[in-house]
């Protein structure tokens, strides 16, 4: 992929990976068997991207990926290929100087999706390679998150950035100017956003430049039997939002079995067969605190028809269920509720498999979203929403509305 070491340049037994607490910044080092040690990698968040910049004896070499919604994801990519390819036996991970963890632990602001999809919308602006005064640089963050950066060609720094939030009516839209102040803050309808952002351009000589993040897909598994099948296997999590009054009852599902039916429908995924199809496994509503423990009975639900398959539970990569990213979820208020939703994926050729988790991981189409509301506003409370959010989207959302009600208190 995009980082390469000659072989043979060091002789490395360990990386140790440290996340800065309070930075967007990780840095990675070989200790070899001496006790030296040496940094090879450093990764860092930008206003215009993810920049890695990757060490040898020799040469540095730079990259700028855009941010995506899994960034932990693609960090944690990045390094474990650098892991692979300098075959190292073991990866530390710590989280601040002295803090050792299991897994990679990132900073705060580096789940913070505004400047994730500002940075991705700056990164198209500055990358592309086109001739006209003005670029506009338009990132589909996520399926209710858009960004927009505005940006004369000869210059590196912003006429304006745009930020939208579609999760909310009226949608939530601010504008930073030049220096990355923000100048307004509105709630307002917007239909089109490509429309609305150029509508704030006064130049005629422009070109958009129009891409999409909206995350990336798991690796499957290769399952192969003693009758020559193979099957490609894996596990995407991703969570229905809600919000329960003070003084309500916790909602409960009255028909998961419909209801899995009607997400496997919006979502253009075959029912579960004995060589492929996708089975929706539907948790209950939880507050924040209890979603550890209850993605964990999903997945025990899902080991079961694992085992049927012959694969091991300790081989499959839950996606989108991150348990370091559960276990830190500590507090929660009780009006916020998620709805833990497994999607255990078989397919018969890695590209059949690939096209149902690219489904998912886009959600419904709008006509889609629009049944599955219904759906779950019939089958759960009014106080859902039909829309399948990532793990990091919902505590993102989750947060800013926590910030918002403080405010207003």
């Amino acid at each position: 992929m995009l980082l390469r070491f000659k072989e043979g340049l060091i002789k490395v037994k360990i990386l140790q990976v440290l996340s800065n607490e309070s930075e967007p910044k990780v840095s990675c080092s070989l200790l070899d068997k001496e006790g030296q040690q040496k940094e090879i990698l450093h990764i860092e968040l930008q206003d215009n991207g993810l920049h890695i910049y990757k060490r040898t004896m020799e040469d540095e070499d730079h990259y700028i990926l855009p941010p995506i919604p899994e960034i932990d994801s693609l960090i944690k990519e990045i390094i474990e290929e650098v892991a692979d390819e300098l075959s190292v036996e073991t990866i530390i991970y710590k989280f601040g100087q002295d803090n050792e963890t299991e897994d990679l632990i990132l900073s705060s602001i580096w789940h913070d999706l505004e400047k994730l999809a500002l940075a991705a919308s700056k990164h198209a602006a500055v990358s592309s390679e086109v001739e006209t005064k003005v670029v506009i640089g338009i990132v589909k963050f996520s399926n209710f998150i858009q960004a927009a950066t505005i940006l004369r060609k000869e210059d590196s720094f912003p006429l304006m950035q745009i930020f939208a939030d579609f999760s909310t009516e009226p949608h939530s839209i601010k504008l930073y100017n030049e220096m990355g102040q923000l100048i307004e803050n509105r709630k307002e309808k917007v239909d089109d956003f490509e429309e609305y952002v150029k509508s704030l351009v006064n130049e005629d000589d422009f070109i958009v430049i129009y891409r999409e993040s909206i995350g990336r897909s798991p690796s499957p598994i290769e399952v192969k039997y003693s009758n020559g099948a193979t099957l490609y296997v894996g596990v995407i999590f991703k969570y229905i939002i809600g919000f329960n009054p003070d003084d309500a009852l916790m909602p409960k599902i009255k028909n998961k079995r419909r209801l899995s039916t009607v997400i496997r429908g919006t979502t253009y995924v075959d029912r579960l067969s004995e060589s492929s199809g996708v089975d929706v496994v539907i948790g209950n509503p939880v507050t924040l605190d209890k979603l550890d423990i209850e993605t964990q009975k999903v997945k025990k639900r899902i080991r079961r028809t694992l085992l049927k398959l012959g694969v091991a539970d300790s081989e499959i990569d839950y996606f989108g269920a991150d348990q370091t990213v559960l276990r830190e979820i500590k507090e929660s208020n009780p009006w916020m509720l998620l709805v833990p939703v497994g999607f255990l994926i078989l397919g018969s050729t890695k590209k059949e498999f690939e096209d149902f988790a690219s489904r998912i991981m886009m959600g419904p189409t709008p006509d889609g979203m629009e049944i599955l509301d219904e759906e779950i506003k019939r089958n759960l409370s009014n106080m859902f929403v039909g829309y399948l959010a990532s793990l990091e989207e919902a505590l993102i959302l989750y947060s800013d509305i926590d910030e918002e009600v403080s405010k207003d208190e």
